[in-house]
């Protein structure tokens, strides 16, 4: 029996976004790492990361053409979903009141590595996000590449936010463990192995599909 591979629609635009966003976080990562400032840091990647996704899954390579009213809906929750971030921070107990700028910073970075991918290539319907996170055994069937990416991404980003937090209270008086470089690190670090991930998953289920063709 022949086998199946990922649609190829989207096999070429989530390959290059997903080298395209490792590429950033490297880059930035090695110009601020003699001084080192993780609001600038934050801030820089998440307008690069925006204006790379917005231009690549919507105007570039038109996998899911949308309308601008429909981008501009995903902006918003994208917004909405930094407050949701942030209020997440706060209860697993973020300072409520201190250091509000940099839970928000984090926020909008869980945002853009969580949230928006599937903003923009599944917009805000609630049945895509159900199909992909609930219903679709994505990694054991064939499915899209880029949601294969965003799933990946998304999952890897939270969970290395999470498991940021963990150095903060140790006593080890180290500068990256003041709230919330860790988490920042953590979120970047799951993020690009999420990447990682999907795209050699998604080059392995690619090559197994073309050899399975020959029989």
């Amino acid at each position: 029996m022949a086998g199946t591979t990922l649609k190829s629609s989207s096999t070429g635009p989530a390959l290059l976004l997903n080298v395209l966003n490792v590429l950033c976080i490297i880059l930035f990562a090695y110009f601020t790492y003699t001084n080192f400032n993780i609001l600038t840091f934050v801030e820089i990647y998440i307008i690069v990361s925006v204006i790379i996704q917005v231009l690549m899954l919507v105007s570039l390579f038109n996998v899911h053409p949308r309308k601008i009213s429909n981008v501009m809906e995903g902006i918003i929750c994208w917004i909405g979903s930094s407050l949701v971030f942030h209020t997440i921070a706060v209860l697993y107990g973020a300072p409520l009141f201190s250091s509000v700028s940099e839970t928000f910073h984090l926020a909008m970075l869980l945002a853009t590595t969580a949230a928006l991918p599937g903003l923009m290539v599944l917009g805000i319907r609630k049945e895509e996000w159900t199909r992909l996170f609930f219903k679709t055994r994505i990694f054991s069937s064939p499915s899209s590449a880029l949601e294969i990416s965003i799933l990946a991404s998304g999952v890897c980003s939270v969970l290395g936010a999470w498991l940021g937090a963990f150095p903060i209270p140790l006593d080890w008086d180290r500068p990256w463990q003041v709230w919330p470089i860790s988490c920042v690190i953590g979120t970047l670090a799951g993020y690009s192995c999420g990447l990682i991930f999907a795209t050699c998953f998604i080059l392995y289920q690619n090559m197994k599909g073309s050899k399975s063709k020959l029989f």
